[in-house]
């Protein structure tokens, strides 16, 4: 590459359509563009060596032995008596291979340097590595001592990135005669050969390159090679200026503004850098050589022009045959890994990205970076490759697009973007306002913790944004660890604003509205949990100047949430019992505001559990009038109250549990509970009445029984019907005609419809035909066999196929199957168990059971007495139904009065003879 040009980049945008003019402007926009990108240099290089006639001496101990400078080969023996040979890396396993790696080591725990001048001594070595490589903010960490002796080398290797931040690698070659052990270096098509042995008799050579810079040390010819190896650590800092890309700056302003007023729809370009970098150290600070520098005049100059840099890992995907052209790809895929902000915050997952997307020509003209063998092909054919090539990229984006740029952004990198944006660019409030509207939308559609909830919530504070503020307390409603850390960022920022101004009245409508209005949506429930702890954050002395006004604005809060509440449900339950309890003695409060809100917006689950509450704690001090309480409630929620054939679960609800214990089913037995507590309060005239309404509403409402309609669980009305004769029972209920016409109307309708069928024995071997949904003839010869009466086995001579489709369909409880090889085809041999009857049989036992089950609980005088004995004998009896216990039951007391009434007209006509 070039050195800096003073000439401006030229941009053309000639077309002669419109899908030209686009195509042209975007071809012609990334040319100008990867131009300038690429005329960005800096002035580090990817390695350096420095060789020292005068340096510190570090005072080196190893095992407590103080080791002298110049190296003797006496100290060398004892450095190597302890030392280890040297492991390296190998994919994800530490190895130790004499052939790749041949030298000594010891780890910084096992030495170390004796001289208290030493640390600053590498401090200043680290300076001018770090001047030479155009790095800055780091730190060098020690890392391990290296003895290369006669014949030791270690070949071809990157260094591994040992610890996250690490960018580079400092060795510090000690003065040690010997001969060979030069560090060869390659990059970017670029040689380095750094050589130690010149000055090693009495001199110090210092060596620093980057982390992913391909080296090796050749083979040591003689004596002995002691190295200090450090790891170089960035530690953060200020960015880099744009002044060290300077006269770059103009050429990259003329064509981001270029981008903007050509392509204004244009939502991406991306950029691949030099060095690869792993997913932990990718931020713009780690970056190195020239990476950095052209990611931070884009940082600088994109800001200035509406323009953001994200950084990711790009990985190119291709499904290749080796056989055809080389070129001949099955399938391309290429995707952005982990989008990350310049800060090292990852902003979304990943994304797929066009080619067109890419700055650059022959993008993937080069070896991949890894090669996967398919495995299943075999013959001649050569085995298809997935071939990958890997990249680290910059992405460039107009500020204009991020929204569409950004799918399901992380809330913490937007926060990053708006720091960066408060930090860097104050007055940029395009940027400010776009990056505060994505994190709005951000928050609308997830859940985050609180303590990054409290983070926005100061930054809407800050930048005066409403409607984000409004955002930050509704995503923070439903989870109470999240609620109590905003509620502390309120009181903190409040309390902050009132000592700026002691003598302005917080506007606690403005901090607090949002979050009681929503919390009471949620449940007033939640909406007073969050008051309390809203009152313990107010008992520190620190607050004890806006503790009156926090009061004040809460008096009327309690009852305006409620009115302001549409529905009532289970989830308030203990607000309101709590309310209800502490005020039920004031009777005008209950019968005018009280009453009225909980029959008009309350749900019947819920009113039912207000009045159990109500009846359980009839005896206690609680509640001093709950009869009294109990009759203003009931005789208000009547209307509410009434059952209707609706309010029982029907077989396909969403409910879990379509039982007795379903959400329905709980409602139904919870207002038959309440008309039993009425009655047994005394408060017979409201508890007759609710009874009487509702059985009116289900007789009225329930479907005929021919109607094309679905039903209620049978089990739920069983068990309704049942409970229902108890209560009347217990409280010798006189009998109403809407509870008798309720009862003919269910058992007819549901309970005792549709009685199993007898089933008719059948005439001698024949069996029910069976078919396999498709015309077909085998199934049809089948068929004959089975109606046949007289035939008890048949061959079915056939493909195997088509003898297992005719086996499938024979249950082997019924027919026994054998196959014939004694000629071809083979025979399918059925024969008949005689089972099928015997089988349908019990099958209509234990539907009768089952069916007779449904009213065996009603079978009681009481309702006998309700229906009359007609209708008793009919529905709960099933008399009409031969088989059944009940109509058993009745034939035989029948055949008692018959024998008994014979017996006693015999004996009057035998006693008139004797007369």
């Amino acid at each position: 590459m070039k050195g800096n040009s003073r000439t401006p980049v030229e941009i053309s945008d000639d077309s002669s359509s419109d899908k030209e003019l686009v195509g042209n402007a975007l071809d012609q926009l990334k040319k100008d563009l990867l131009k300038c990108l690429d005329k960005i240099q800096t002035t580090g290089h990817v390695a350096t060596s420095k060789q020292h006639g005068s340096y510190v001496n570090p005072g080196l101990m190893v095992a407590d032995t103080l080791i002298p400078l110049p190296l003797v080969p006496r100290d060398a023996e004892t450095i190597r008596s302890v030392s280890r040979q040297a492991p390296f890396g190998k994919g994800d396993e530490t190895v130790v291979d004499t052939s790749v790696r041949k030298t000594w080591e010891l780890d910084h725990s096992q030495f170390r340097c004796a001289n208290p001048d030493w640390e600053a001594y590498v401090s200043l070595l680290l300076d001018d590595a770090s001047r030479s490589l155009a790095m800055s903010g780091v730190k060098a960490e020690p890392y391990k001592l290296l003895l290369y002796d006669e014949g030791s080398f270690f070949k071809r290797h990157k260094d591994s990135e040992k610890i996250p931040g690490m960018i580079g690698t400092l060795v510090i070659c000690l003065p040690s005669k010997h001969d060979g052990g030069s560090v060869h270096l390659s990059h970017g098509g670029k040689d380095y050969v750094f050589d130690t042995d010149k000055t090693s008799d009495f001199g110090l050579t210092s060596l620093a390159w980057f982390s992913d810079v391909t080296h090796e040390v050749t083979p040591l010819k003689s004596g002995y090679r002691l190295v200090l190896t450090y790891n170089i650590i960035h530690e953060g800092g200020t960015r880099m200026s744009a002044g060290l890309v300077g006269k770059q700056s103009a050429n990259l302003r003329a064509v981001l503004t270029k981008w903007k007023s050509t392509l204004p729809r244009r939502d991406k370009l991306v950029y691949m850098l030099e060095h690869k970098y792993t997913q932990s150290s990718l931020s713009l600070s780690n970056l190195k050589g020239r990476d950095r520098t052209v990611c931070q005049s884009l940082y600088e100059v994109g800001l200035d022009c509406g323009f953001m840099i994200f950084l990711a890992r790009m990985t190119r995907t291709q499904s290749e045959d080796s056989y055809y052209d080389y070129n001949d790809c099955e399938e391309e895929e290429t995707e952005l890994k982990e989008v990350k902000t310049c800060d090292g915050q990852t902003l979304c997952g990943n994304m797929e990205v066009e080619e067109e997307d890419i700055l650059g020509t022959d993008l993937w003209g080069r070896d991949p970076d890894s090669e996967e063998e398919a495995e299943g092909y075999m013959g001649n054919e050569s085995m298809p490759s997935t071939l990958r090539y890997h990249d680290t990229v910059v992405i460039i984006v107009p500020v204009n697009e991020l929204r569409s740029f950004l799918y399901q952004p992380d809330p913490r990198g937007i926060m990053s973007l708006i720091n960066q944006a408060l930090s860097d660019r104050p007055d940029n409030q395009l940027l400010l306002t776009s990056l505060l509207e994505i994190l709005g939308k951000t928050l609308r559609k997830g859940s985050v913790d609180g303590t990054l909830l409290s983070n926005i919530l100061a930054v809407a504070i800050k930048s005066e944004n409403k409607t984000l503020y409004r955002q930050v307390v509704r995503a923070c409603l439903k989870s109470p660890d999240a609620r109590h850390q905003i509620l502390k960022t309120i009181v903190r920022l409040a309390k902050e604003r009132h000592m700026k101004d002691p003598h302005e009245k917080p506007d606690w409508d403005f901090w607090l509205s949002d979050l009681v209005t929503g919390t009471s949506d949620l449940s007033l429930t939640i909406f007073q949990k969050t008051l309390n702890y809203l009152d313990s954050l107010f008992q520190d002395n620190d607050l004890k100047d806006l503790k009156s006004s926090i009061e004040e604005w809460k008096t009327p809060i309690l009852a305006k949430m409620v009115e302001l509440k549409s529905s009532l449900t289970t989830d308030d339950y203990d607000f309101l019992i709590c309310l209800l309890f502490t005020r039920s003695r004031d009777t005008s409060w209950l019968r005018d505001w009280f009453t009225p809100i909980l029959s008009s917006r309350g749900s019947k689950q819920l009113v039912c559990a207000l009045l159990r509450a109500v009846y359980d704690k009839r005896d206690t001090k609680i509640l001093r009038k709950a009869t009294d309480t109990f009759q203003c409630i009931l005789e208000a929620s009547v209307e509410k109250l009434t059952l209707g054939i609706g309010d029982f679960p029907y077989p396909g609800w969403s409910s879990r549990d379509h039982g007795i214990k379903s959400v329905e089913a709980l409602l139904v037995s919870g207002v038959l509970e309440v008309i039993d507590q009425a009655f047994d309060l005394g408060l017979t005239q409201p508890a007759t009445r609710l009874l009487d309404v509702s059985c009116i509403n289900i007789h009225q409402s329930c479907p005929k029984p021919k109607a094309k309609k679905s039903f209620p669980c049978f089990i739920v009305i069983q068990h309704f019907l049942e409970s229902l004769i108890v209560v009347l029972r217990k409280h010798q209920v006189p009998p109403l005609v809407s509870v008798k016409d309720m009862y003919i109307t269910l058992l007819r309708t549901m309970l005792v419809a549709d009685p199993p069928k007898r089933p008719t024995t059948p005439r001698g071997f024949t069996h029910k035909p069976r078919k396999c949904g498709e015309p077909c003839q085998d199934c049809n010869e089948l068929n004959t066999f089975l109606k046949d009466s007289k035939a008890r086995t048949h061959v079915f001579r056939m493909a195997e196929k088509r003898r297992r489709h005719l086996e499938c369909l024979l249950p082997p409880q019924f027919f026994q199957c054998d196959t014939d090889k004694s000629r071809t085809p083979y025979g399918l041999v059925v024969t008949k168990l005689g089972k099928e009857s015997q089988k349908d049989m019990q099958d209509y036992k234990d539907k009768l059971a089952a069916f007779e089950a449904r009213v065996r609980g009603l079978r009681c005088e009481e309702l006998k007495s309700l229906l009359g004995e007609e209708l008793y004998n009919e529905l709960v009896m099933l008399k009409n139904v031969p088989d059944s216990d009940g109509a058993k039951q009745l034939e035989g007391a029948g055949k008692k009065r018959k024998a008994k009434g014979e017996l006693e007209a015999s004996n009057s006509q035998r006693l008139k003879v004797e007369e």
